[in-house]
């Protein structure tokens, strides 16, 4: 079942099922009252020092969240860190809408064209690269939404190798998961 939105009692924000049990709290010192709250990615690390004038730049990426009768759509896709499944995700492009990259990104992972429901989350999430060590921070706008069939017409980018509808315990138990929002949580690899 792909969330709705909705209103809710607890806040005056847009609000999905279950988004705020899902959400981890910033401690109450952090908070603004009445604000969204972002949930960090539980594989955070600590921030390197910025130099007085430099501004902190996260890496903006959209994400479509698709289910259908109870199966997730995946990509399999080819990383630096090798085989790899994720939802259809990437960056946004140059004068880009978070809508306008979500529905894009779908398009040339799944060949499917996305209908966006609702913006289910927002993500901050920074780890270090495994070969270079580097640090890394992207800030991740989840979409759920449906799709349409397959178009048969359309190639998937290139270092997608498939896609595939795979049911939370499928994709639990799979070693190759990137980064997959499962209704309730995330699983990461």
């Amino acid at each position: 079942m792909v969330p709705k939105p909705g209103p809710s009692s607890k806040s005056a924000y847009p609000y999905t099922p279950g988004r705020q049990e899902r959400l981890k709290r910033l401690p109450q010192d952090r908070r603004q009252a009445g604000a969204p709250q972002w949930r960090m990615a539980a594989n955070t690390v600590n921030s390197p020092p910025v130099s007085q004038g430099e501004r902190w730049k996260p890496s903006v990426t959209v994400a479509a969240i698709i289910e259908h009768d109870g199966r997730y759509l995946l990509v399999e896709e080819h990383t630096a860190e090798g085989l790899k499944l994720n939802d259809p995700a990437g960056h946004l492009d140059p004068g880009e809408s978070p809508l306008q990259g979500v529905v894009r990104e779908t398009l040339e992972e799944t060949a499917r064209h996305f209908e966006a429901q609702a913006v289910l989350g927002i993500y901050l999430s920074r780890f270090r690269r495994q070969r270079s060590g580097e640090d890394v921070t992207f800030l991740r706008i989840a979409f759920c939404g449906t799709v349409g069939a397959a178009d048969p017409t359309l190639a998937l980018d290139e270092p997608i190798v498939r896609t595939l509808w795979m049911t939370p315990a499928e994709v639990r138990a799979d070693p190759r998961v990137r980064s997959v929002y499962l209704g309730e949580e995330e699983a990461h690899a």
